[in-house]
């Protein structure tokens, strides 16, 4: 069963915010990859991790832009419209 604040059967709630040293340590050295690597909050895993997942993010928006267009070109071929670029 989950005791979340939100669940219908929680019961009494407990603590809803974790107050743990890892809740607290993560918080403290929140924000880029690169400065909580640097902190020595992550490992370089973690740092090679974040900097593929940009990567992979930036790629995906770049073909997403482009699949846009082609789709629109297409869509413009069959209503007979004159291709423009």
């Amino acid at each position: 069963m989950c005791r979340t604040p939100f669940s219908p059967n929680a019961g009494p709630s407990i603590n809803t915010r974790p107050h743990n040293a890892r809740w607290t340590r993560r918080k403290r050295t929140s924000g880029t990859p690169r400065a909580r690597f640097e902190q020595g909050a992550a490992n370089s895993l973690e740092l090679n991790t974040a900097k593929n997942d940009l990567q992979r993010v930036m790629a995906d928006r770049i073909t997403a832009k482009y699949t846009y267009v082609m789709a629109a070109k297409l869509l413009d071929i069959l209503q007979g419209l004159p291709l423009t670029l």
